[in-house]
């Protein structure tokens, strides 16, 4: 990939997932720890597949329920 591809994708997918993911379902759901422990579990569950194993999930669940925890902090 070129410098200007890993732009494209990461502002393709990062903003979009952080407007899902807290801007939506975290205030949709429960606005404090609970909505972003199902935040962080769903982003986590997305995760998984596509050749990723349950360990990137667990991972990904992880960082999603720590900005989350940012989301709600700030």
């Amino acid at each position: 990939l070129s410098w200007l591809d890993i732009v494209l994708v990461a502002l393709v997918s990062g903003i979009p997932e952080e407007l899902l993911f807290r801007g939506a379902l975290v205030p949709a759901t429960l606005p404090d720890w609970r909505g972003v422990l199902i935040s962080g579990a769903v982003f986590g569950l997305l995760h998984q597949g596509g050749g990723r194993n349950i360990a990137f999930a667990a991972w990904a669940g992880a960082v999603g329920s720590l900005y989350g925890t940012v989301y709600l902090l700030s």
